[in-house]
């Protein structure tokens, strides 16, 4: 019979593990979508997404290309997660 210290050492990682496969999906994969919508959205009209590449040109950081970069290693990290059953 297991002891009361492995029932809580078990329910404490069982815990730890759900709550982490929920903030994976929250945070990475569906924040990863809408980043990826809006993304989508703003490509798809060329006027929208000349003014704002023009604004994210003019940033010393967050240029376009950036931007861009930072957007494909999201949905990258995403794909990665999802093919690891997350």
């Amino acid at each position: 019979m297991a002891t009361q210290q492995a029932w809580d050492d078990f329910s404490a990682v069982k815990s730890q593990v759900t709550y982490i496969e929920g903030e994976l999906s929250v945070c990475i994969k569906d924040a990863a979508h809408k980043l990826q919508v809006l993304v989508e959205a703003i490509v798809a009209d060329q006027a929208r997404a000349a003014a704002v590449a023009a604004l994210a040109d003019q940033h010393p950081t967050h240029t376009t290309a950036y931007l861009l970069d930072k957007y494909a290693k999201i949905l990258a990290v995403r794909d990665a997660l999802v093919g690891q059953g997350f």
